[in-house]
């Protein structure tokens, strides 16, 4: 590891921005056992900045983690504008626990006051016989895509989940997953500061289908663009250093 230093500063500071959906096993999102697939959805609407910074400047995400635990297969980072898709921020179709990585993007992608982020995760739970809480330990899951950018700003949490409070519990897993995803999303949003709001705000957006297989999207959104390779403790450090902001 090299370390650089200089009393010349660089014009932006970089920042990284925590969207998902929230991790804390207390919101009773049960993902149930024996299914091939199932998918959780967590939101971030960039509106919601301005309860706690103003002006919201234009954010330059240059990379980004995804996370799940041992039962992510997918993940995907959706990009709406004006309520419609614009672009995938990210895409990890054979996702490995034991293989996280920092992700550049090869381009830089803008994301814009009232723009929109979702982040879908895939599960498989064939080989469990209980249902899989959302948590903090490796048994629990979670579902996150932690964004690189600048220039840095103080917020640096933007999540959801969804009004469990208003659901039922549902037999059939396909059945379930479509309640939970059509249920509204409560968002919660963080700064430095350890200032926080929570709000009633939207459901989840129609997602598109995964780009075709080109060159051009291997670069933009593959590990092929890989810089920084890091393991699970690795990611654990990150999510307690981030915790702690």
């Amino acid at each position: 590891m090299k370390l650089h230093y200089t009393a010349q500063l660089r014009q932006h500071d970089a920042g990284i921005l925590t969207t998902g959906m929230l991790p804390l096993d207390h919101i009773h999102y049960n993902i149930p056992p024996k299914a091939t697939q199932f998918h959780t959805y967590g939101v971030c609407n960039t509106t919601l900045f301005s309860q706690l910074l103003n002006p919201v400047p234009e954010l330059q995400v240059f990379a980004m983690i995804l996370h799940t635990h041992l039962a992510g297969r997918k993940v995907r980072v959706g990009h709406y504008r004006n309520g419609e898709q614009i672009d995938f921020l990210g895409l990890d179709e054979n996702f490995n626990f034991e293989f996280q990585q920092v992700i550049s993007l090869g381009n830089i992608k803008t994301i814009k006051q009232s723009d929109e982020i979702a982040v879908e995760c895939t599960y498989s739970t064939t080989d469990r016989t209980n249902v899989t809480m959302m948590g903090l330990a490796t048994t629990d899951e979670m579902c996150l895509a932690f964004l690189f950018y600048y220039p840095a700003i103080k917020i640096n949490t933007c999540v959801s989940h969804p009004n469990t409070s208003i659901s039922k519990d549902k037999n059939d897993i396909a059945a379930q997953e479509s309640l939970l995803k059509t249920l509204p999303q409560i968002q919660y949003i963080s700064d430095d500061n350890t200032n926080s709001s929570f709000n009633l705000y939207g459901t989840v957006r129609e997602m598109m289908k995964t780009p075709t297989d080109t060159c051009e999207n291997k670069n933009a959104a593959s590990r092929r663009s890989t810089s920084w390779i890091m393991n699970p403790a690795g990611i654990m450090l990150l999510l307690l250093w981030i915790a702690m902001m």
